[in-house]
């Protein structure tokens, strides 16, 4: 049975890749191309002609079970870093979501002290 955040993936378009420890936390990564990210993307400021031929979306949330403490999803344009090879494309998105969860998580924790 799939967990909440596993299918917050789903209604975004994206697989879950990964799963870290960040100050702590456990973070889900996700990661994935999205061809018609409007309107499906929308509601996350995407608008009509932001990405006419598709998106990479790749995703950080931060709960447990069926919590959502904070999360957000970041785009690629599909031709991103066009001359590395997919691999290391995917590894970029990954460390870039992996980076914003950690400010994110710092300025949560900021917040709660």
């Amino acid at each position: 049975m799939k967990s909440y955040l596993e299918k917050s993936f789903d209604k975004i378009g994206v697989k879950p890749v990964s799963r870290r420890r960040i100050h702590g936390q456990d973070v889900l990564l996700g990661d994935g191309f999205v061809a018609e990210p409007y309107p499906a993307l929308k509601k996350f400021g995407v608008e009509k002609d932001d990405f006419p031929n598709g998106c990479y979306a790749t995703v950080w949330l931060w709960g447990r079970d069926d919590d959502v403490g904070l999360g957000l999803p970041i785009f690629f344009d599909c031709m991103h870093d066009i001359t590395q090879p997919i691999s290391t494309r995917q590894t970029m998105r990954i460390n870039a979501a992996v980076q914003n969860a950690k400010q994110a998580i710092e300025a949560a924790r900021r917040e709660d002290a």
